[in-house]
């Protein structure tokens, strides 16, 4: 910590208070205190990293749009998701705009997976889906069904129904349990029903 605030001190000295490096050095801060549990020090740098990124940069920046994530990431943590969703959606508008690179379509996926994450978090399981779906979608109008990104994007996409739809009972659970000497249980033998049937009609 003392390093971090001195090279900050430093970078305002050189560049001035607002300059990108220096918001990065101070957004960099925030970061070590969010990780030693200082959660309420760490909000007021990330703040003040995105006020200056934003009059700096404008709200499209991908450097703005790295440090909308971090400080939603912070709020999720801390229990204020309202802030902390808007503040995702924010990001998501911001890496859209310059989603043309890989570096960006990354962190545009990185963005949507917490988003997802919060959405799921806060028993909204439906719009997580149709979350991730958009992005399933968009990976393979941009990328094709062949790219990385694109099955990233369909791991996570069935990973989220299956984590929140309720599974189906497959042929298999009418198998004989050896351990129970009768049919399997169907939740010992869940069925992807679901995802496969969603995958299908995307593909």
């Amino acid at each position: 910590e003392p390093l971090l605030r001195s090279a900050l001190e430093g970078m305002r000295a050189i560049h001035g208070a607002s300059h990108p490096d220096t918001l990065d050095c101070l957004g960099n801060l925030a970061l070590l205190l969010q990780a030693l549990g200082r959660e309420k020090e760490a909000e007021e740098l990330y703040r003040e990293a995105l006020v200056g990124k934003e009059a700096a940069l404008g709200q499209t920046h991908p450097s703005t749009a790295q440090s909308l994530n971090k400080l939603a990431m912070l709020l999720k943590s801390i229990g204020k998701l309202e802030e902390a969703e808007a503040l995702f959606r924010r990001a998501l508008d911001a890496w859209d705009v310059n989603a043309s690179g890989d570096g960006c379509s990354k962190n545009l996926m990185t963005v949507f997976g917490n988003l997802a994450a919060l959405l799921r978090d806060s028993g909204r399981a439906e719009e997580a889906e149709a979350l991730l779906q958009r992005l399933l979608s968009d990976r393979l109008g941009r990328r094709g069904h062949k790219h990385p990104q694109t099955l990233q994007s369909l791991t996570e996409f069935v990973m989220s129904i299956c984590r929140t739809r309720p599974m189906v009972a497959s042929v298999a659970s009418q198998e004989e349990d050896p351990e129970q000497g009768g049919p399997f249980p169907p939740e010992r033998q869940p069925a992807f029903t679901a995802a496969e049937e969603q995958v299908e009609a995307i593909f």
